[in-house]
């Protein structure tokens, strides 16, 4: 049925199976059919039976997407310090679809700032982007990489907020307001795509897509040296 969510600032969806997630800026969602359910910034829709659903006490603050993880799991990220209470699931967690628990990411110590993006490499290597500079008590600079094996590690610097990241080929790629607002890991270093001034203003959202393009969005007219508006 329809769904309507009171107080929404922004939503994304991820589908799951036979459900629907919501995360983001939410405090509740209502159907039509009838019944609101109370939902604190996460919330999933289950299409067998046609309801939605809250997921334990939620998140307490919101969140910026979901990405399904290769084991199933579901990483929730955004400014969210908590997860359903959990420890150790500031700005980051793994949700369980088929217990509808969370669990941590970071045993040895939480992230200490935003968590803005989230990809998975073709064999199952983690990279997240955002504001940190300390995840599992490691020192980083707003980028990390987590291995199969749940071992974080720093990627060098990024010198402002990451806004996106994506794996194509391989090749890891991010966006966001640092200098020059686009590049690509190396695997010893960043290096800008395109060369130094060649995209001239932030890159926010990319996209994977199964026909073998990364698209990619943002507040540019120019990226990579190619005029571009803002796709």
């Amino acid at each position: 049925g329809q769904t309507t969510i009171p107080g929404i600032d922004y939503i994304r969806f991820l589908i799951v199976g036979s459900r629907l997630y919501a995360v983001g800026s939410f405090s509740s969602i209502t159907n039509t059919a009838g019944g609101t359910v109370a939902a604190a910034n996460i919330a999933y829709y289950d299409f067998l039976t046609g309801t939605w659903n809250a997921i334990g006490t939620g998140l307490n603050n919101a969140a910026y997407g979901a990405t399904l993880a290769p084991d199933g799991k579901i990483w929730v990220y955004g400014s969210f310090t908590s997860a359903n209470g959990v420890a150790l699931t500031a700005y980051l967690a793994a949700l369980d679809p088929t217990t509808n628990t969370f669990s941590t990411l970071t045993p040895a110590g939480a992230i200490n700032a935003a968590v803005r993006a989230v990809a998975f490499g073709p064999t199952g290597i983690a990279y997240i982007g955002g504001d940190l500079t300390s995840v599992n008590a490691v020192g980083v600079t707003r980028v990390a990489t987590r291995s199969v094996a749940g071992v974080w590690t720093a990627m060098s610097t990024l010198n402002n907020t990451v806004q996106a990241l994506a794996v194509r080929n391989n090749v890891v790629y991010a966006g966001g307001s640092f200098t020059d607002y686009f590049a690509y890991w190396t695997g010893a270093a960043w290096a800008i795509v395109g060369g130094t001034g060649s995209t001239n203003n932030e890159v926010r959202a990319m996209y994977n897509s199964d026909d073998g393009n990364l698209y990619v969005g943002g507040t540019y007219t120019q990226i990579a040296g190619i005029a571009a508006n803002r796709i």
